[in-house]
């Protein structure tokens, strides 16, 4: 039943992986679009009100601000969270219809050290598995908001 267990846990950990990639993708994009546009924005006031040499240090640094707050914000804040396996397995079965809820059963089931009935949870674990075994994680990661971010920044 362990050996089940982890290596629906490593299931798991495909879908960890994934979707931590794309949070970095989008975040990366919507730090790149916020840094050009705030680069834009200070470069248009630059010409416009021709400032000095002391207030176009304040813009760069106004600049680097903007840019370090939204790498915080966007990309570093989404690598340090933490979510339970629980949370992908949920997030495949709502993407995943066909999985229903076998996945998270087994998860959750599987991680008990003394069942009451070991043969049940170890027939639900290898049914899991098995579903999970069965199914494409890619799906369970949408890419909606990294194409619109894409299409943003490009435009």
């Amino acid at each position: 039943m362990k050996e089940n267990y982890f290596q629906l846990l490593e299931h798991i950990q495909i879908v960890r992986r994934l979707w931590r990639a794309r949070r970095i993708m989008e975040g990366g994009l919507i730090t790149a679009a916020l840094g050009l546009a705030a680069a834009v924005l200070f470069t248009l006031m630059d010409q416009l009100a021709s400032f000095g040499y002391s207030a176009r240090w304040m813009l760069a640094l106004l600049l680097w601000l903007v840019f370090f707050a939204a790498a915080y914000r966007y990309i570093f804040r989404p690598l340090l969270a933490k979510h339970s396996d629980d949370f992908f397995a949920a997030l495949m079965e709502s993407r995943i219809p066909v999985l229903g809820n076998r996945l998270i059963n087994a998860l959750q089931l599987g991680r008990e050290t003394s069942p009451a009935a070991p043969k049940l949870v170890a027939a639900i674990v290898a049914e899991g598995l098995h579903a999970a075994g069965d199914t494409d994680p890619a799906p369970a990661i949408t890419t909606v908001v990294l194409r619109r971010n894409v299409v943003a920044l490009v435009v």
